[in-house]
């Protein structure tokens, strides 16, 4: 009537393809979500969106050299092209 089960056979350790090995890095970097930016003839809408831009940028801490590119992932419809 008492059971035989020991506490520690239930912690199993985890089967080694689940295991990270010791050297992987993970990004911590998080993702950068822009605000889509669509051909305007508005300046204060343009002006608007570069300044948010620029603030996730600064925040974020962007090379200088993936901000144009990063930036023009946000265009679209005619602004694309």
């Amino acid at each position: 009537m008492y059971s035989t089960h020991h506490y520690d056979d239930s912690y199993q350790s985890l089967p080694r393809h689940h295991l990270v090995p010791k050297n992987h890095t993970h990004s911590t970097k998080p993702k950068i979500n822009l605000p889509s930016f669509y051909r305007n003839k508005n300046v204060e809408e343009y002006l608007d969106w570069k300044m948010k831009v620029e603030k996730l940028f600064e925040c974020h801490q962007v090379d200088e050299k993936r901000k144009v590119s990063m930036a023009t992932l946000s265009f679209q419809e005619y602004a694309m092209y």
